[in-house]
C-alpha cells in the first residue's frame, strides 16, 4: 500500500469489503434457496413414494387406521391440492404472523404429527370410491398445481384448523410434515 493516500486506502478497503460482502450474501441467498429446494424436493419424493403405493390402495388394517392406503393417499392428494390453491389466491399483504402454541409444538418441538388425534377436516376427507384411476388424476392434479411454487410470495398463506395462518415457508414444512405422517401410516397398513 506504498504511495497510496489514506483515502485510496479506505476506498481500495471498501471495495474489497464490499465485494467480500456480495459473495456472503450470495452464498446466502444459495443456501436459504437450497434449504426451500430441499423442502419441495422432499414432497415431491414424497408424492413419488405415494405414488409407488396407489396400486395397494384398496389394502386396509385396521390395527393401523380405519382407512385404506387409498384413503390416506386420496387424503395426503387432496390436502396438497387445497393448500396449494388456497396459497396461490391468497393476498401476501393481508399476512400477519401470530404465535400459535399448538403449531409451534407439533412443527418445532415434536415435528411429527401423532396418530389418532385430530380428524381431518370435511373439505379434505375423501368422498366418494377411491379407485386406481382417481388416485392417478388426483396425483397429476397435484403436480401440476405445484408448478410455479417457487414463485409465490412469502407471505402467501393459508388458514390451518389448528395451526393458524401459515406463510409460504410454513406451509411447506406443514406439507411435508403432513405427507410424511400419512406415508407412515401407508407403510404401516403394507406391512401387515
Amino acid at each position: 500500500m506504498k504511495g497510496l493516500s489514506v483515502s485510496e486506502v479506505i476506498d481500495t478497503f471498501c471495495i474489497y469489503k464490499s465485494k467480500d460482502l456480495q459473495i456472503q450474501n450470495t452464498r446466502s441467498d444459495e443456501k436459504k434457496n437450497t434449504i426451500k429446494n430441499n423442502i419441495m424436493q422432499e414432497l415431491h419424493k414424497l408424492l413419488d413414494q405415494l405414488q409407488s403405493n396407489i396400486s395397494s390402495f384398496d389394502k386396509v388394517n385396521l390395527s393401523v387406521s380405519s382407512g385404506s392406503v387409498g384413503w390416506h393417499i386420496a387424503h395426503s392428494l387432496k390436502t396438497i391440492d387445497q393448500i396449494v390453491t388456497a396459497c396461490k389466491h391468497s393476498n401476501p399483504n393481508e399476512y400477519q404472523w401470530h404465535f400459535n402454541f399448538n403449531r409451534f409444538l407439533i412443527m418445532s418441538v415434536a415435528k411429527k404429527i401423532p396418530r389418532g388425534k385430530a380428524k381431518a377436516p370435511k373439505i379434505v376427507r375423501p368422498e366418494g370410491e377411491i379407485s386406481l384411476e382417481s388416485l392417478i388424476l388426483s396425483l397429476e392434479k397435484v403436480k401440476a398445481n405445484l408448478k410455479n411454487w417457487e414463485n409465490l410470495d412469502k407471505n402467501a398463506h393459508f388458514p390451518h384448523p389448528y395451526f393458524g395462518v401459515l406463510n409460504k415457508k410454513e406451509t411447506e414444512n406443514f406439507l411435508v410434515l403432513h405427507t410424511k405422517h400419512h406415508g407412515m401410516i401407508v407403510k404401516d397398513i403394507l406391512k401387515s
